[in-house]
């Protein structure tokens, strides 16, 4: 086999494993809600509130329950994954693993059933753009030795990820066969795992015809100062037109736009008006 027959089939089997994993998220989301509206996930449901009430306690949690809240906490975060998972003397240890975006090397240190430590360390296969907010995220729950908001905020995190991910898609799919989108081939369309790696870690989309230019950030972050702060990540969204030598802020009206129609409803509209 040539290098090339070999890079091509490589290729081949990476786009085949991520169109699995995608299958399986969607097929996954489909059975919670066919939970939901059956009504069955009341049990589970009452175990979470449960679970969510020791994590508030989180400092008075006995060591031996550890694994248990781990197992129940991960039935709730579809995007998690637990694994590693490792019991000694006064130390746990664990890694968490957000596939395609963040893993985490976890150490909870206790002491007479108290967390008497919390250390949060990346690996490097967490690549993500909003690195920053991240290493934000780490410093806040291991100071406050709460796991527990670190685990949330990351899911909050991720979801807005992939909800802006979803989207740079939708649009590469449905305008790049007509406008410039990042400058990105319109031949890539089928190759879903190179859409995939060019718009992962994607703040910033510009759709650009005929010298017209409407450009997207969709920043993700969340308030360190905020004593309030629950684990909640925030989407702040930004829009210019430019044409020639001509910008224009639309930030307010695009925010407006996505009030009342969402925001591919509102990318809609404004290119509609501006673009064609």
């Amino acid at each position: 086999m040539s290098a090339e027959e070999y890079f091509n089939l490589r290729q081949q089997i990476l786009n085949l494993e991520f169109e699995r994993d995608d299958l399986v998220q969607r097929v996954d989301e489909l059975r919670k809600r066919k939970i939901e509206l059956s009504g069955e996930s009341q049990f589970n449901l009452q175990e979470y509130l449960q679970t969510c009430q020791i994590l508030q306690e989180h400092s008075n949690l006995p060591s031996i329950d550890m694994e248990k809240r781990l197992h129940l906490v991960k039935m709730f975060y579809p995007h998690m994954v637990i694994s590693d998972v490792q019991q000694g003397a006064g130390i746990f240890t664990f890694t968490l693993t957000f596939k395609y975006y963040l893993e985490f090397k976890v150490a909870v240190e206790f002491s007479q059933e108290r967390v008497e430590n919390l250390e949060i360390t990346k690996s490097k296969h967490s690549i993500v753009s909003e690195m920053a907010e991240i290493n934000k995220l780490i410093r806040l729950a291991c100071a406050k030795r709460n796991l527990s908001l670190f685990i949330y905020a990351t899911n909050s995190y991720i979801n807005l990820a992939k909800r802006r991910l979803a989207l740079w898609t939708q649009l590469f799919d449905s305008l790049g066969a007509e406008y410039n989108v990042n400058n990105i081939s319109a031949k890539l369309q089928n190759d879903r795992l190179a859409v995939f790696a060019r718009f992962k870690n994607c703040q910033i989309v510009s759709i650009t015809k005929d010298g017209k230019r409407l450009t997207l950030n969709w920043k993700i972050s969340f308030d360190s100062d905020d004593a309030e702060f629950v684990g909640e990540f925030q989407s702040k969204l930004e829009c210019m037109y430019t044409y020639g030598e001509t910008s224009v802020d639309l930030d307010d009206t695009f925010n407006v736009l996505v009030k009342v129609d969402g925001i591919a409803g509102a990318v809609s509209h404004l290119i509609k008006n501006l673009l064609h």
